[in-house]
């Protein structure tokens, strides 16, 4: 019933947009003169390259969740939340105490799509939003911390990725996925329908 949708969706059109993200992210480099170019300009660009492609990849850990959940209800089970298979499945960020590394695309996603809807001062919008809270914490679990008006990581998604990849690409973080993918899929639905 859903074992087509396990093995091959949505990767495929995951894939292509990351491809073609870190193909604008290698010709962006390789257009930088940082003795002539403005850094700050070229950052920007690098920042939203790398957001939308971890929404890309976030959407793509939600495919897999929401499939494992109609799996699950189908054979009459409870289905796990997303917060439990981002939590439990994948490698850990290192230097962290808790953060998977999924985790943390979920949590850089989730902060590139919300950032210009947030409190400038995230103590403040941790207090107001348990989602904002949640996403606060793992935020700071990478370094990543703003305090008043006063922002301590001028670029969030290129060290988060930069922390999770060491090469600011998106490739290796959807291979991650991947991985994730089938570990979470082998778990609630069986080994056999993971592809």
């Amino acid at each position: 019933m859903h074992w087509r949708l396990l093995s091959e969706w949505p990767l495929g059109v995951t894939r292509s947009v990351v491809d073609a993200l870190d193909a604008q992210l290698d010709a962006l480099d390789a257009g930088f003169d940082p003795t002539t170019d403005d850094s700050d300009f070229f950052l920007e660009e690098v920042e939203h390259a790398l957001g939308l492609g971890l929404v890309a990849i976030q959407r793509y850990l939600r495919a897999t969740r929401e499939t494992i959940r109609e799996v699950q209800e189908s054979r009459a089970l409870v289905a796990p939340s997303m917060s439990h298979v981002l939590q439990h499945f994948g490698e850990m960020v290192a230097n962290t105490s808790d953060l998977r590394e999924m985790h943390a695309v979920w949590h850089l996603a989730n902060f590139w799509k919300h950032q210009d809807e947030w409190n400038d001062d995230w103590a403040q919008e941790a207090a107001a939003s348990r989602q904002s809270a949640v996403t606060i914490n793992g935020l700071g679990q990478l370094g990543i911390e703003r305090v008043g008006l006063e922002r301590r990581t001028e670029y969030p998604c290129v060290h988060g990725v930069g922390r999770l990849t060491e090469i600011e690409r998106l490739g290796p973080l959807l291979e991650r996925a991947v991985a994730w993918r089938e570990a979470c899929v082998a778990a609630y639905v069986g080994p056999s329908a993971s592809g």
